[in-house]
């Protein structure tokens, strides 16, 4: 009677913790909706190179504490070279709070202006001279737990043009709508709504795809990945900063159950053609995986067609043959940058593999440790 008891007091509490997580989101997306309406009132018509004040709650930090007055409520809209952070603080369905600041940027050749939206809970540190603000900055910020009010960073640009900054000491290129969300503590992920996101010399990712970074103790860029279609709940963020930014009603989540589908028989496989191998010189910083890469071979196939006895033992000089070779980077000469490689600027850098693994905090996602140690030879 007492196990029954205690098995009936265990369901309880498992459905009770269902639907308060099912009234949490319905609160969240009540919240978001009521939001997004005041955010298209405060911030419309909004002049280049200002920032607007959109929806509680928001901190800045001014270059003059005594213009803090001018960014403390709805509707407010200071100059963005007065600006050197903005917060938008983290959803609390309870309080009818949920932080948006939106910014417009005169870009250079731009006709028009260039839009950012920070939705709660981030912050971007302004490290621009005051020419050009907001050029560079230090994105920070946390995993959301509200689906329908997320934390990101949102860019748009207009008419496919592309804008070039500064984002946590990486260069990178923005064209038409990219979302900017922390993943995990050590994760920065730059969701693809429309046209492209590219880390200049490094990794790039088109519409519906998504580039995650490791980033270190200080928050900086370390390391990119390769692209890949982007989850559920990402394209969700994405559609909600579109509609931020656009002034559209965001519809809400219809949740159709899956239709079972038989799996299709396994494929047989096919052997490959395979025209002449070419031949590699080993040059300073090459790894059998990264010559790999280069020629669209394998780390399996260059071993065993050099019978190499330990493949993270190459030497400077060495002539590897590469079968099926197709050299990727014919103009480049014989010393390679692998794109996988951390990308700040355009120019060759050799990878100090141990240092940027050490660098990691503790809570890097397993996998992105994999991917570095593969990617350094092991």
């Amino acid at each position: 009677m007492r196990l029954r008891d205690r098995a009936a007091g265990v369901l309880a509490g498992l459905l009770l913790a269902a639907a308060t997580t099912v009234g949490a989101q319905d609160d969240c997306a009540a919240l978001a909706a009521s939001a997004l309406d005041a955010l298209h009132v405060s911030c419309a018509n909004l002049e280049a190179n200002t920032a607007c004040y959109g929806h509680p709650d928001v901190r800045a930090t001014l270059t003059d504490p005594s213009y803090d007055i001018l960014f403390a409520r709805p509707g407010d809209r200071p100059p963005l070279n007065l600006l050197t952070s903005v917060h938008a603080l983290p959803p609390d369905p309870a309080a009818s709070t949920w932080g948006l600041a939106r910014l417009r940027l005169a870009q250079g050749e731009m006709s028009e202006t260039a839009a950012m939206l920070l939705l709660g809970d981030a912050v971007a540190d302004n490290l621009s001279a005051p020419e050009t603000p907001f050029r560079s900055l230090h994105f920070r910020g946390s995993p959301s737990t509200c689906n329908e009010a997320p934390s990101a960073l949102a860019v748009q640009t207009p008419d496919d043009q592309p804008l070039d900054f500064v984002l946590n000491g990486a260069e990178v290129r923005i064209v038409s709508l990219v979302v900017l969300q922390w993943a995990s503590s050590s994760t920065l992920a730059a969701i693809v709504y429309t046209g492209q996101f590219e880390v200049v010399g490094g990794q790039r990712a088109t519409a519906g795809q998504t580039l995650l970074a490791v980033t270190d103790n200080e928050g900086r860029a370390a390391f990119w990945s390769a692209a890949r279609a982007s989850t559920v709940s990402e394209r969700r963020t994405a559609e909600i900063a579109a509609a931020a930014l656009s002034g559209r009603a965001v519809l809400p989540v219809v949740v159709v159950p899956p239709t079972a589908t038989p799996e299709p028989p396994p494929a047989t496989p096919v052997p490959p053609s395979c025209g002449s191998s070419v031949t590699h010189i080993v040059q300073p910083g090459d790894t059998v995986f990264r010559i790999a890469q280069r020629y669209g071979s394998t780390v399996s196939a260059i071993t065993s067609a050099n019978r190499l006895g330990n493949p993270n033992q190459i030497a400077v000089g060495q002539t590897l043959s590469i079968p099926c070779g197709v050299d990727s980077e014919p103009s480049s000469g014989q010393s390679v940058q692998s794109p996988d490689t951390p990308a700040a600027s355009g120019s060759p850098t050799t990878l100090d593999c141990s240092a940027l693994i050490g660098s990691l905090p503790p809570d890097a996602p397993p996998q992105m440790l994999d991917m570095l140690r593969q990617m350094c030879g092991g």
